[in-house]
């Protein structure tokens, strides 16, 4: 008799309308019952959902229950009551009060949901993880917010770069040489360690304004480190001291190796930072025969010193109990002399394969 209801009702537009309208709530077992009956009408689990949402209301029932109950009665089950369950009963999970929740507050923390509902924080939890199946990730960092105008400017300055040193043979390669700067700290503790059970956790201070740290200048290539420059106690990091401290050096070492042009062929890639940029520093690179090689704006995703040199540096400090400045940077130095050609020669291929990934994902910031 009810399945004959069902089945007219489904016929009838006017009254499908009208019960649309009113929005009747069917108990659990009714409801079943028109599911069942679309079961044994031959219809799929996603056309029931879809022909009792539309006559019930969207909130009539989820398509994973439509599939679980159609899953059940393809076994001959012919079920549409619920078992006989022992223990705790059945908590509201509230998942419809957390969805309003954040439609309306998008970065709401399950503490807050808890407080709003006036329910357990643990329940909230359960009800995101295990009925709502989301989970809980932290932000991925990145430098800057992207603009399309600053993505189009790192993808224009990718391609540039990315064809300038496609184009290079390995010898010019060799002549391609990278440098950017770096504060470093006296002390650099690590984010933990191990200790006995019975041990308190230690504890890690964020670092003072006034804390000891250098300022470190590496320039390399894919085959060396050709500068490691501190900038001595004082001093600021211009233009002046960028030409007399850090390229005159470089002019230095490079002329050691008796090149047969000078410094001529060669190139030199820096970032956008004043003293970089600035007519000192580019007058003088120039006076040396040496070209600038320019790097894409807010791309520290691409630049070596980076995505490889500073953060493996400053991993390997964290072990390290130092005190005094001179011992960080006799450490630091002996650190960047020591790194094997194999070392360069794989952060320039990591170069050019992150230079592609970010021309192919629209100037994106690089995603491991």
């Amino acid at each position: 008799m009810l399945a004959n209801l069902i089945a007219w009702f489904f016929t009838h537009s006017t009254y499908c309308s009208f019960f649309y309208t009113v929005k009747m709530e069917l108990g659990r077992e009714s409801l079943r019952t028109v599911l069942f009956f679309c079961f044994r009408e031959g219809e799929t689990a996603g056309g029931a959902h879809r022909r009792v949402c539309s006559v019930f209301g969207e909130d009539a029932c989820s398509i994973a229950t439509v599939k679980r109950w159609f899953a059940e009665w393809r076994t001959g089950s012919c079920r549409i009551t619920d078992l006989v369950r022992t223990g705790r009963p059945q908590e509201d999970n509230h998942a419809s009060e957390i969805e309003a929740i954040f439609e309306e507050y998008p970065l709401a923390s399950a503490h807050f949901i808890a407080e709003t509902l006036g329910v357990d924080r643990r329940s909230v939890r359960r009800t995101l993880t295990e009925v709502m199946h989301m989970k809980h990730v932290g932000f991925r960092w990145v430098p800057h917010d992207l603009t399309d105008g600053v993505r189009k400017k790192r993808v224009d300055g990718a391609r540039n770069l990315l064809e300038f040193l496609g184009a290079q043979g390995p010898r010019q390669r060799d002549h391609v040489i990278t440098d950017d700067q770096s504060w470093i700290f006296v002390r650099n503790k690590p984010d933990g360690c191990w200790v006995q059970e019975d041990c308190p956790r230690p504890c890690k201070a964020k670092p003072s304004q006034g804390e000891e740290k250098v300022m470190l200048t590496v320039l390399f290539s894919r085959r060396r480190i050709w500068v490691v420059n501190f900038l001595p106690a004082g001093l600021t990091f211009t233009a002046e001291y960028m030409v007399k401290g850090v390229l005159a050096d470089l002019e230095a070492e490079v002329l050691k190796t008796k090149p047969k042009n000078g410094l001529h062929g060669w190139w030199i890639h820096l970032d956008n930072c004043t003293s970089h940029r600035a007519a000192l520093t580019q007058d003088y690179i120039a006076g040396l025969g040496m070209l600038s090689l320019p790097h894409p704006p807010y791309s520290p995703d691409i630049s070596p010193s980076d995505f490889a040199l500073f953060g493996w540096l400053k991993a390997h400090l964290k072990i390290l109990q130092l005190s005094t400045k001179q011992e960080l940077m006799d450490v630091i130095t002996k650190f960047l002399m020591n790194l094997e050609e194999s070392w360069f020669a794989s952060v320039w291929d990591e170069w050019i394969s992150r230079i592609k990934w970010v021309c192919d994902n629209d100037g994106e910031y690089f995603i491991k």
